[in-house]
């Protein structure tokens, strides 16, 4: 016994779904992002052009071959290009759409001197979206494309800022401001009592000795003596020594926001070094001579008692 049967069926052709859209193409795979500007993208299907698709977008379906979207909100969004939809040939190709935020540029310093550089830091948090390019324009003709910049300024001024940044989702915003670089402060005193053609001072026991401070553009001083020995905040300062030896004086100058140093070393000395004499013809009967072999630094000995 023969049987036979034969029955005809359309062969569908498979078409891999590929598509495009106007975002920007994030370091995750297949992830694109866009600046909340007017939250609109657009998407075209690459896949063959014979071949049936539907779109799935935001709960919303779309026949379209080409269109532009427009997105209620920021946030992720999935969108799906189906070929050969509701059969066994269909493909699916999937596209995360973020609609970012708009990007609003800040920075932060501080005030400072133009011995010191200026520490610039930027001042935005972005979760979803790195900044990628700032650009920096200092107001006297020098520019940075570092993130987070140190600048040292020449002149004490005013200084207009701006800076420009992008970050990774095309995002972009500028803001200026203005900096005030302040005049360095210089430290420097005077020794009152001091020699003018050495570095001692003569103990008298107790020695006071007066420092005069010579400093220029300071608001507020500090005074260290010796290894802490003795501390002050005042302009001019007097201070009792009561032994000799060297000692180590500073004076740091501070201005609004940075400082100056001077330090300089004094020699507290007794003025007699040695009571000493020699003699001489040291016989019975015979007149000995005696020498006063006594040293002074300052050589005001008044009176000696033999």
């Amino acid at each position: 016994c023969i049987d036979s049967v034969s029955q005809s069926f359309d062969l569908i052709p498979f078409s891999k779904a590929v598509f495009k859209n106007s975002g920007i193409k994030q370091s995750h795979s297949e992830l694109y992002a866009i600046c909340d500007t007017d939250k609109t993208v657009s998407f075209t299907n690459q896949s063959n052009i014979n071949t049936p698709f539907i779109w799935k977008i935001n709960n919303e379906t779309k026949i379209d071959n080409s269109f532009a979207y427009v997105f209620p909100d920021t946030g992720t969004y999935k969108v799906l290009l189906i070929t050969n939809p509701y059969t066994f040939c269909s493909d699916t190709s999937t596209h995360s759409i973020r609609i970012l935020p708009p990007l609003k540029a800040d920075f932060s310093f501080v005030n400072t001197c133009q011995t010191n550089p200026t520490a610039f830091k930027i001042e935005v948090k972005r979760p979803y979206d790195t900044i990628v390019s700032a650009v920096w324009n200092f107001g006297d003709g020098t520019t940075s494309t570092q993130l987070n910049p140190k600048k040292k300024f020449l002149k004490a001024q005013d200084y207009s800022i701006l800076l420009s940044l992008q970050s990774e989702g095309g995002c972009k915003d500028d803001i200026s401001k203005t900096i005030t670089i302040l005049t360095s402060p210089k430290a420097d005193f005077e020794i009152l009592d001091i020699r003018s053609d050495s570095n001692f001072i003569v103990c008298k026991s107790p020695t006071t000795v007066q420092f005069k401070n010579l400093s220029k553009n300071s608001v507020t001083s500090t005074w260290t003596i010796g290894e802490k020995l003795f501390q002050s905040n005042q302009v001019d300062i007097a201070y009792s020594f009561l032994d000799t030896g060297q000692y180590s004086i500073q004076l740091i100058s501070n201005g609004i926001s940075c400082s100056d140093t001077s330090t300089k070393k004094i020699q507290i000395i007794k003025d007699i070094q040695n009571v000493d004499f020699s003699y001489s013809n040291n016989c019975a009967l015979i007149e000995m001579k005696l020498k006063n072999e006594t040293k002074s630094y300052l050589n005001d000995i008044k009176s000696y008692d033999w």
